[in-house]
């Protein structure tokens, strides 16, 4: 797969840099490690640090200071864990996701445009559309 940040062989192994960091691994050693891509959460990372202000350093490359590809997952799984755990917490409807993180917290409605939006102002190379997650028990029709 050809990305502006590379070419990754497929299949590839994306290390999970949720909140745009691999915890306790920086980008030289996840490099010399042999990693070519990872994977961080669009939602996670405008909730915080913000969308803006990884924007105004550069996009999620120079904010992590890594050079190879990254995709953004658009928190189509935090959806479904958030309103499993705690239905105050978010809905899922035909319009998108209604959530917030805590409850003194005002509620936001991610769509799934607006989901492309806010990874494409991350500056990811790879975008995951928001998608609807269920349980594995769901019937088939959900």
């Amino acid at each position: 797969m050809r990305t502006a940040h590379g070419d990754l062989p497929l299949p590839v192994f994306l290390p999970d840099a949720t909140r745009a960091v691999v915890r306790a691994v920086d980008a030289a050693d996840l490099e010399g490690a042999g990693i070519r891509g990872l994977m961080v959460n669009a939602l996670h990372v405008a909730h915080r640090p913000g969308a803006s202000v990884v924007e105004a350093a550069g996009g999620l490359h120079r904010f992590m200071g890594w050079r190879g590809p990254v995709f953004t997952d658009s928190g189509g799984y935090q959806a479904y864990s958030l309103t499993r755990e705690n239905k105050a917490l978010g809905s899922v409807s035909d319009e998108g996701f209604t959530y917030r993180f805590d409850r003194a917290e005002e509620k936001k409605l991610l769509t799934p445009e607006k989901s492309v939006e806010r990874q494409l102002q991350l500056g990811t190379d790879v975008v995951i559309t928001l998608a609807q997650c269920t349980h594995p028990g769901a019937p088939a029709a959900r």
